[in-house]
């Protein structure tokens, strides 16, 4: 009956028909103008069988010449729907291409959103097609997520930006990798961070089974939630002992089942009874994440294909299997994972502390032709990431920790007095230390690069001193509060410093030059009149940070000392601008790190303070510093630099950071306790003496300031003879009082029959002094004598080793110490002792080495930090040495060089001995270095 009144109907006549989706299907309607959807329907193929019903009239509308209107189609939506509301405006802006206000968008968007959240807890994987090519094409019959989530933003403790350097733990494709994170820079040309605890798995380990072993102290969780931290049994099928792993739940399923995802090795687990879940102790909670995800961004399978072939993952895990460290740049850090620009290899030169990157896996996977470039899929990831808000605002890993405050305290005097001495500066003075180990041009950090770099703001006006990682310093106390809060200054710029006040003290003795303080307010930077100590007779002017203000005085800050103390308004003066910024502040805010009090509190007590502090002024001007951490900058007005450090004495065998433990003074802290094993490197302790270019004064004005430009490295009589009084002398010095001088004997020796020439110790030949000139000519080159012989040595190379062999018949012991740089040997032979240094040509790897007796000959065998190139000597003096010569039939013609390489390396490029090594010798394994000092 129905549909014989359509039928009646005639075109272009409105007529109104009111249905149902089940009903439709049986109504002969196909000339609808206008479609009025006043629900929509859970499927979206019942939602396009609605459009049937125009089918005639489109027909029609295209051979009638009448002007009947283009058919219409209006929708009512709700607000709330979440399921097709997203769909609709999708398909109204890709098909239609309608204009949606922006309001709507938003709509849907949050819409589609709540939808994925919903379906987040079923552990719904995002789709692997939006990662790749950045769109999918069937999404709206995928089974995966295509929108991030609130449940997909990133654990604080992942870097966001930067550079990372991390260890591939397994490959899943040639794009995505599970991997350990171990350091982190937010910038390039910024000293690298190492990752908090990144190196702590095993010891992660042993902290749960000690835990767990115990029966007592299992507890099963009773109600899991989503996002929640536990302990479950991961053993292998077959085993006896329990393996418990952290884990985190992902996924509730409706039989109470849950899915878990290991959070130290990013392996999925599904199915697990709740039963099976351990609560965690808190303490193991804060450990950090072991494993994290990677992808490279911008590379697709070859020809765009859905999955990577099966060669090329096998071959792309080939070429990580033996990689060791891997450098990478970020891209984007979303869902705990971390996509990268590129994905270098890095080898380390150990010798010579520097870093090639020879592999790049991004290269190389276009360049084999197993994937291609796609950057669309980055893209709209990130700007996914920013619509959601899931970004991470931090760049940085490894936030500035705030600067502790100042303690309170008036005490004046300690450790301040030592710097005011004059023979402490003397003494200090003329020692060569403050020395750089493994220190690179990337190590460098100043504070403007800092303050940049963490989103502070950098000041022009001040300077303060700053120091490297990985490196060893001289140092003095400035000012000691407690182990936790003291200051240093630096033993080779006491000097410059010197020469620094003797110019301020001339510039404020002129009153005319004294300008009081134009504006008093914390922050500002002046020359603060002091108190000095009862050897001097007046008051001298330092500079000065104020700090705090009252109504009559202000408290400063002396900046090259460390010092806090009360002065008052009128004793400020203006400081010109060279005082300011040409000679960097001295004092340095440190922290001895790993250690706390041994009270419960936290506080040090003064007995503790008082004994640490007596510890330091037994070292005395002994005491270097090993910069343990990162650079900080406080955040207050203060702005100093702030380091956690190492003290050492001055043989560098004594750790006083682990000293003060030992003696009851403190405890270890339990986070930071691994940064007090430093290894120190004997043979790279080189001087590093200050460079006075850096710190040039204006000629404008009256005194002299040609001080601060003077060399600091005089001779020895020069220092003898020199003073830093204005007194003139008048030096006359014999050539037998010159030699006692310089600790040096009276008659030349000559040179023993066996042993290695010697040059002569350089002695300066002229003193210049205040008014004279005397010239010391020493006639008689001589030799210092020496206590044992050196043994023969021939040597021969290939491209990758070193072989020397030295003449020691009848010798069944020796003492051997080897370094990057050189080669120490010793023994005794028929009760004479026979002792040889070798400054070798080039660096080698110490670690490699392999050392035998062998016939007549200790036989050394050297891995060169460089291979293929050919030293054309032994060591790197280029006389002519009667006690070494090269072996001539040695295996070192460049024809051989594949050969060469082939039989020195393995697979995995670790070293493996060769017999291309010498003639006629077999490998050696087993060796007995018990008796052998090998370093």
């Amino acid at each position: 009956k129905v549909n014989k009144l359509i039928e009646q109907n005639l075109f272009g006549e409105l007529g109104v028909i009111v249905c149902t989706d089940d009903t439709l299907g049986d109504l002969v309607i196909r000339n609808a103008q206008h479609i009025i959807h006043f629900s929509l329907p859970k499927i979206w193929t019942t939602f396009t069988q609605r459009f049937a019903a125009s089918f005639d009239y489109y027909k029609d509308f295209v051979c009638n010449k009448s002007n009947l209107g283009r058919p219409k189609s209006l929708i009512f939506v709700d607000a709330g729907n979440k399921e097709t509301m997203p769909r609709i405006i999708d398909f109204m802006r890709f098909r239609c291409s309608a204009n949606i206000p922006e309001h709507i968008l938003k709509i849907a968007e949050k819409n589609r959103i709540l939808r994925e959240e919903n379906r987040e807890t079923q552990t719904v994987k995002f789709c692997e097609n939006l990662l790749l090519f950045g769109k999918c094409y069937s999404q709206y019959t995928c089974k995966y997520r295509h929108t991030f989530t609130k449940f997909d933003r990133s654990h604080e403790n992942v870097p966001t930006a930067g550079e990372i350097k991390f260890l591939i733990l397994s490959t899943h494709t040639p794009t995505h990798y599970t991997v350990r994170l171990l350091e982190h820079r937010p910038h390039k040309g910024m000293p690298w961070h190492k990752i908090p605890r990144a190196n702590e798995y095993f010891y992660l380990q042993r902290r749960l089974e000690q835990h767990f072993e115990n029966v007592k102290d299992h507890s099963i969780v009773h109600a899991p939630k989503f996002g929640d931290l536990c302990v479950v049994d991961d053993r292998d099928d077959g085993d006896d002992e329990s393996v418990f792993k952290r884990c985190e739940i992902v996924a509730i399923n409706k039989n109470k089942s849950v899915e878990l995802l290991l959070i130290d090795t990013n392996k999925r687990l599904h199915g697990i009874s709740c039963m099976d879940l351990l609560q965690m102790p808190q303490y193991l909670k804060l450990f950090p994440r072991q494993a994290f995800e990677l992808r490279i961004a911008g590379v697709a399978p070859q020809d765009f294909d859905v999955n990577w072939s099966s060669s090329s993952k096998k071959t792309v895990a080939q070429w990580v299997a033996s990689a060791g460290c891997v450098q990478g740049e970020i891209e984007l850090t979303v869902m705990n994972c971390i996509w990268v620009r590129s994905m270098k290899i890095i080898e380390k030169l150990q010798s010579i502390s520097y870093e090639i990157s020879p592999v790049d896996i991004k290269d190389k996977i276009i360049k084999y032709e197993f994937g291609v470039v796609e950057e669309n899929a980055i893209k709209m990831l990130r700007k996914m990431a920013q619509r959601t808000g899931i970004l991470n605002n931090n760049p940085n890993l490894l936030k500035p920790e705030i600067l502790t405050t100042l303690r309170q305290s008036q005490e004046r005097g300690r450790g301040r007095g030592k710097v005011f001495s004059q023979s402490s500066t003397d003494s200090i003075n003329s020692s060569k230390h403050s020395v750089p180990v493994n220190q690179s041009y990337e190590a460098k950090l100043t504070v403007e690069e800092f303050s940049n770099s963490s989103g502070g703001t950098s000041t022009v006006e001040e300077c303060w001193e700053t120091l490297y990682r990985d490196t060893f310093y001289e140092v003095e106390i400035g000012e000691f509060y407690s182990p936790t809060n003291f200051y240093v200054v630096l033993a080779n710029k006491l000097k410059g410093f010197r020469s620094l006040r003797r110019l301020i003290e001339k510039f404020t003795n002129k009153s005319t030059n004294l300008i009081p303080l134009s504006e008093v307010a914390v922050g500002r930077v002046c020359l603060a009149k002091v108190e000095c100590s009862t050897e001097e007779e007046t008051p001298r002017y330092e500079r000065a940070k104020i700090m705090n203000i009252d109504e009559t005085t202000v408290t400063i800050f002396l900046a090259d000392y460390g010092s806090k103390m009360k002065v008052s308004v009128s004793d400020l003066m203006e400081i010109p601008e060279k005082f300011k910024k040409r000679f960097p502040f001295q004092a340095i805010f440190c922290k001895m790190v790993g250690v706390r009090p041994t009270n419960e509190s936290g506080q040090w007590t003064d007995i503790e303070n008082e004994a640490v502090y007596d510890i330091l002024c037994e070292v005395g001007h002994d005491l270097f510093l090993h910069i343990a951490g990162s650079p900080n900058i406080s955040e207050d007005v203060l702005k100093c630099n702030s380091y956690d450090v190492v003290l050492f004495d001055k043989s560098m065998m004594r750790n006083l950071n682990a000293f003060i433990v030992e003696e009851n003074h403190a405890k270890f802290h339990p986070d930071t306790v691994n940064l007090i094993d430093v290894n120190v490197d004997y043979n790279r302790l080189g001087s590093e003496e200050e460079n006075w270019d850096n710190y040039e004064f204006d000629d404008d004005d009256e005194y002299d300031d040609n001080e601060v430009k003077s060399s600091t490295q005089p001779n020895n009589l020069q220092a003898i003879c020199s003073d830093e009084s204005d007194t003139e002398w008048d030096v006359q010095i014999s050539e037998e009082e010159a030699r006692e001088l310089l600790n040096l004997p009276k008659q030349p020796i000559s040179r023993p029959e066996n042993s290695q020439s010697t040059p002569p110790l350089p002695v300066p030949k002229e003193v210049e002094t205040a008014t004279t000139q005397s010239s010391v000519q020493i006639q008689k080159p001589f030799q210092l004598a020496q206590k044992a012989k050196v043994p023969y040595v021939i040597w021969s190379q290939t491209l990758q080793m070193v072989t020397m062999y030295i003449s020691a018949a009848d010798v069944s012991d020796y003492s051997l110490k080897v370094a990057s740089r050189f080669v120490h040997l010793s023994f005794i032979k028929n009760n004479v002792r026979f002792e040889a240094v070798w400054n070798l040509n080039a660096c080698v790897e110490p670690q490699f080495t392999r050392h035998e007796i062998r016939g007549l000959n200790i036989v050394v065998r050297l891995k060169k930090s460089l291979s293929a190139i050919l030293w054309p000597r032994l060591v790197q003096s280029r006389e002519k040495n009667q006690f070494i010569t090269k072996k001539v039939d040695s295996n070192d013609d460049s024809d051989d060089v594949d050969e060469n390489i082939r039989r020195g390396y393995n697979s995995n490029n670790n070293f493996v001995p060769s017999s291309s090594l010498s003639d006629n010798e077999e490998e050696f394994d087993d060796i007995d270095t018990s008796d052998v000092d090998l370093a």
